[in-house]
């Protein structure tokens, strides 16, 4: 469900022209290197009906992108729950790393893009045939410092992928809505197994 709403979310924003990279929820990934190693990589499926590791998009910060974004789930809990709807809401950061100098050479900063993106999310998103009553609410923004991608092991003595050039933030939102739970509003499950 949380991915969903980041969906929905990222729809919002996909008008803008700096964004190029983008993700729903995030999961670490971790995979073993030469010797061993383990590292951990920020991954995301696109497409879960698919059976091979290609419908993963990596969410590491690459030099030939303008722009990555995604989210992290910061968990869900319900606020009231009745015969008609259940209220919940949601915490999702949403992590913005950026190759300014793709973007426009006179930026040194994030300021900016980050009040452009902050001001384009919207404070609340049309229903859906499963949520309804979205409201989100920006909460507060992450200490800028690396402990935001601290979950993963990026190769960033080597590339120095958080510094000028690049820029990198970090905003959490809450998100509030309501599930339908009137049975005539719920879809029947239709048993039809894949093989992968």
């Amino acid at each position: 469900m949380t991915d969903k709403i980041a969906q929905l979310i990222l729809n919002e924003i996909s008008i803008l022209n700096w964004i190029d990279k983008t993700a729903g929820v995030v999961k670490p990934l971790r995979v073993k290197i030469k010797g061993g190693e383990e590292k951990v990589y920020p991954i995301y499926l696109n497409d879960a009906t698919l059976c091979d590791s290609s419908t993963y998009t990596d969410l590491v910060p690459d030099s030939s992108k303008m722009s990555i974004l995604y989210f992290e789930d910061g968990g869900s809990e319900v606020i009231e729950s009745g015969c008609k709807y259940t209220d919940m809401e949601t915490s999702l950061k949403l992590v913005c790393w950026l190759n300014l100098k793709r973007i426009n050479v006179d930026y040194t900063d994030a300021l900016d893009i980050k009040l452009n993106l902050i001001n384009n999310i919207p404070a609340s998103i049309d229903n859906t045939d499963w949520v309804t009553k979205i409201r989100v609410m920006f909460g507060s923004e992450e200490v800028k410092s690396a402990d935001i991608f601290s979950e993963y092991t990026y190769d960033e003595a080597e590339h120095q992928y958080l510094i000028y050039p690049y820029d990198y933030f970090a905003l959490n939102y809450r998100i509030k809505y309501s599930i339908p739970m009137d049975s005539d509003c719920l879809t029947d499950i239709v048993i039809n197994p894949g093989v992968c």
